[in-house]
């Protein structure tokens, strides 16, 4: 059985993931944005997102990519490796300013669909612009110090409704525990690790960083 994850590669495989994504994007971003023009500073990052159940079966996986991210409207997301679909290396998303282009490297096929100027995307669910300081003000959040310096670590906690295409459920609701990792000046998210009913199910570590302006 396909988890959600697998299915929107498939959807990405014909072409439907990106007029998708726009409207994900649209829905889930409303809640994140920031008050200011550009949330970041321009920056180059590669990181790995490990999932517990990315695979086929339900087995681990992991997708390594790098973003180049210029502006909030000029980026680009690509895929280096993919251990559930290895021929997915090399797959892309660029936002350019008003649309937004997919690369497909398994189906050597790409599209590009125009978009908005409201709500801002992403480059990935992960760094959502505006997310820091949306959750701080939330109940169920705690901040603490962390060990790299001018990194702060923001934890969640909540309990929500099981999902039997996520995690095996036991019980109506899964706790879930998110560890967030963030830059402390710029609030630009630097890794992330999340429990459900405390056994890890993804983990997201960046291996490169680098700003590409001075910012201190």
């Amino acid at each position: 059985m396909l988890d959600k994850r697998q299915i929107r590669y498939l959807l990405f495989g014909i072409l439907v993931i990106l007029v998708s994504t726009s409207i994900w994007f649209a829905s889930t971003l409303s809640a994140t944005e920031t008050k200011s023009a550009e949330p970041w500073p321009p920056f180059v990052m590669v990181y790995t997102d490990w999932g517990a159940q990315r695979g086929p079966d339900k087995t681990p996986g992991y997708v390594k990519a790098r973003i180049i991210y210029k502006d909030s409207r000029h980026w680009r997301s690509e895929i280096l490796e993919d251990s559930v679909m290895p021929s997915f290396a090399g797959s892309f998303t660029e936002f350019s300013g008003n649309q937004l282009t997919g690369f497909n490297a398994t189906f050597n096929q790409s599209v590009t669909v125009a978009e908005p100027t409201n709500p801002k995307l992403a480059p990935d669910d992960w760094l959502l612009p505006g997310q820091i300081t949306y959750l701080k003000q939330k109940p169920n959040i705690s901040l603490q110090p962390s060990t790299q310096p001018g990194v702060s670590k923001l934890i969640k906690n909540e309990e929500i409704p099981c999902d039997p295409d996520v995690a095996q459920c036991n019980k109506p609701t899964t706790q879930v525990v998110t560890e967030i990792l963030f830059d402390s000046k710029f609030e630009l998210p630097m890794g992330m690790t999340v429990y459900s009913n405390n056994q890890k199910s993804r983990q997201v570590t960046v291996d490169e960083f680098s700003w590409t302006m001075p910012t201190r």
